[in-house]
């Protein structure tokens, strides 16, 4: 799976098993950036990613995957 700037995920972390979602700001080698916070890439469980939330503004025509 991969993950790709401005993407928007779903997923839950190690730490917390709360589900989150946010918006992928920065991807490195190492980890993500997602809304202002880094997250190693060992410690993301990613749930869903909306797949065209890169190309549209729209909502109701976001895809989940």
């Amino acid at each position: 799976m991969s993950l790709n700037k401005g993407q928007t995920v779903y997923f839950t972390t190690s730490f917390d098993n709360n589900e989150r979602s946010g918006v992928i700001q920065e991807v490195t080698s190492v980890g993500y950036l997602i809304n202002g916070v880094w997250y190693s890439k060992n410690d993301v469980r990613v749930k869903n990613i909306l797949l065209d939330s890169r190309n549209t503004t729209n909502p109701h025509q976001l895809i989940l995957g």
